[in-house]
């Protein structure tokens, strides 16, 4: 899948060359990276491409184990939440930098029945392979809001605040971590939306360890805003 032509958000656009300069820098703290690692080069769009495919390829040797793990002729397939059109549009930089969310992160899969004969013996809806233009629509005004945001948190971030440079870039690592809390949150409540609680709440039962949703996803209306 081809991101959209790499433009780093304005956060990352107009600091003063000192901040650069700082320890760890704030572009480490917008990638979730150690501040014991420094560096002060933005992800070229190579680098986000190459880290989409190995997200995708994560992916997929998992669905394949766990489609092994199932009875013959039962197999299930990936529905993205945030749909992937978002990642070849101005959301891309948003979604991948600052939330670490990429189209087929685990927290963005809901897995859903291939055929009618898995949709009957696992109770899961059947994928069904075409997105409503109106859901895609209405994801992207949801992500623009958090991306939204994100901006405002990001540049009420006072340098000279009281606790200097490492308080500061405190802050923007609560800011950056609101926005994934948020992304996620979106992703789910529009898939309950979509496709119904007990949908949901089966499949969080049947695939939710193997995807890693030990931690909260439960939406919290964030989707209905």
């Amino acid at each position: 899948m081809g991101i959209h032509p790499y433009l780093p958000p304005r956060a990352l656009r107009r600091r003063p060359k000192e901040w650069w300069m700082s320890v760890g820098g704030e572009l480490l703290l917008l990638a979730g990276k150690s501040q014991k690692r420094p560096s002060k080069t933005l992800p070229t769009a190579d680098a986000l491409q190459t880290q989409v495919d190995a997200v995708d390829a994560s992916r997929n040797t998992l669905l394949a184990a766990l489609n092994a793990s199932l009875p013959e002729g039962v197999s299930v397939i990936p529905w993205s939440m945030v749909p992937w059109s978002l990642w070849r549009g101005p959301r891309a930089a948003f979604l991948m930098i600052v939330c670490d969310f990429y189209p087929a992160s685990c927290l963005n899969t809901f897995l859903m029945a291939k055929n009618a004969q898995s949709a009957e013996m696992l109770g899961l809806p059947l994928h069904p392979r075409i997105l409503p233009a109106e859901f895609a629509e209405n994801c992207e005004r949801l992500v623009g809001q958090a991306q939204d945001e994100f901006q405002d948190a990001f540049d009420k971030v006072d340098f000279q605040m009281k606790g200097g440079v490492a308080a500061a870039f405190k802050a923007q690592d609560a800011a950056r971590q609101k926005s994934a809390a948020a992304v996620c949150n979106i992703a789910h409540g529009l898939t309950v939306q979509l496709f119904g609680k007990p949908a949901y709440a089966l499949h969080r039962e049947l695939f939710g360890a193997a995807l890693g949703w030990q931690t909260k996803t439960e939406p919290a209306g964030a989707a209905t805003r």
